[in-house]
């Protein structure tokens, strides 16, 4: 089925089945009303992780609020590839970009932790996790990457001691991304802007489940270094 011209692309909570009534959250509401001018009937695309995408009009507008109507189903679920990222948090608009940035790649998971050289001691996840839904609305995804509760480093590596981890080694003694495009990585970890403790080092090298990655001659700051890791593998596992 060809996609239809429509006003916008929402990323939605409610169970999906054709005909039911869904009225839209403030943000949604107002976005559509005061900005995108939707009328009576105007079409939308609309998704909600688990059901895949559907076909919805606006059935009820006021000065305030907007009920959409569900027609039909466009595009089928499917479950992406893992293809997380392991980060210390880094500062606001920085850490916006990557997020926002790495969505749009198809990241499927974040995952905040902390490191000795960690400079930023918490992050707001209920903000990042909305702008990981504005990137996913705005990127044709069909999945929400989740962003996961900050925690130290060392627990990380216990609680998800079966997760095959890039390791982003900042020293350089890691094989390119190409060495392991016929391995299986869930996610990519990036180091803090002041780089990994030697302690630290020991610690991810130990771990049975990493693979040590280098990302060039050059040291990449956190953010470029999450992107050219997210990027690269994509390219180095394209079908």
């Amino acid at each position: 089925m060809d996609t239809p011209k429509t006003k916008a692309r929402l990323y939605l909570e409610d169970d999906f089945q054709e005909s039911r009534l869904c009225t839209l959250s403030q943000q949604h509401s107002h976005y559509l009303i005061h900005v995108l001018r939707v009328k009576l009937s105007d079409a939308l695309r609309v998704f909600n992780g688990r059901q895949g995408e559907w076909l919805a009009h606006i059935h009820f507008i006021t000065k305030k609020e907007v009920t959409l109507k569900l027609i039909t189903p466009l595009r089928p679920q499917f479950t992406p590839k893992p293809m997380g990222l392991i980060f210390a948090p880094i500062r606001h608009n920085r850490l916006d970009m990557m997020i926002e940035k790495a969505t749009e790649l198809g990241a499927t998971a974040f995952y905040p932790v902390h490191t000795t050289y960690t400079q930023i001691p918490k992050i707001n996840t209920e903000r990042l996790q909305h702008l990981v839904l504005e990137a996913a609305e705005q990127s044709e995804q069909l999945s929400v990457a989740r962003i996961h509760p900050l925690m130290p480093l060392p627990q990380f590596l216990i609680n998800h001691a079966d997760l095959v981890v890039g390791y982003c080694d900042e020293t350089g003694s890691g094989k390119p991304l190409r060495a392991y495009q016929d391995e299986h990585i869930d996610a990519f970890l990036i180091g803090p802007e002041g780089g990994f403790s030697p302690e630290e080092h020991a610690l991810i090298r130990a771990h049975k489940n990493t693979r040590p990655i280098s990302l060039g001659p050059t040291i990449l700051r956190a953010e470029t270094a999450a992107l050219a890791a997210l990027a690269g593998w994509i390219a180095c596992t394209l079908d």
